[in-house]
């Protein structure tokens, strides 16, 4: 007797560089599968890489569904409209998820810092309307101290948030 099952690929991504990081394999391959990443190559996906914050940026408009906008001159005096991430990081822009820095720039290639991630993840949430409701009691994190006043809110918010 045979029986017709349906097996899950518990990788349908393909990456073959996620041993070290199974507690993250559902998240990455949930944000390939929905569009929202892809790999470095089509079988790597280098997961403890650091993200730099035009990637950041990209992963959210995709993630939240954003319109990208194909702009005839740039916003940030660092992303021109032949950059790779230019539509990402002007309808990152286009919808109050980022601001850039006062001298006109973005600093597309630096990398991210996590009181980034957790401003632009709020900025996100909001602007597609999403309510960011207290779940947990709020903790203090052992580097509260070097969290920037900028980011603050955000980052209580998202923590409570679970």
């Amino acid at each position: 007797m045979t029986s017709s099952s349906s097996s899950i690929n518990p990788n349908p991504s393909g990456f073959t560089d996620l041993d070290d990081v199974s507690w993250a394999l559902t998240a990455i391959n949930n944000l390939y599968v929905n569009g929202v990443i892809n790999g470095k190559t089509d079988t790597l996906f280098y997961p403890n890489d650091s993200i730099i914050r035009a990637e950041f940026a990209k992963m959210l408009v995709l993630a939240f569904n954003f319109d990208t906008v194909s702009a005839d001159t740039a916003t940030f005096t660092d992303v021109p409209v032949s950059n790779w991430a230019s539509e990402y990081v002007e309808a990152a822009y286009g919808n109050g998820i980022i601001t850039g820095f006062d001298d006109g720039s973005f600093e597309p290639n630096s990398e991210i810092t996590r009181q980034d991630m957790a401003v632009m993840v709020y900025r996100a949430a909001t602007s597609a309307g999403y309510s960011i409701e207290d779940k947990t009691d709020e903790v203090t994190f052992t580097d509260d101290s070097i969290i920037a006043a900028y980011s603050k809110d955000a980052v209580s918010s998202l923590q409570k948030a679970n």
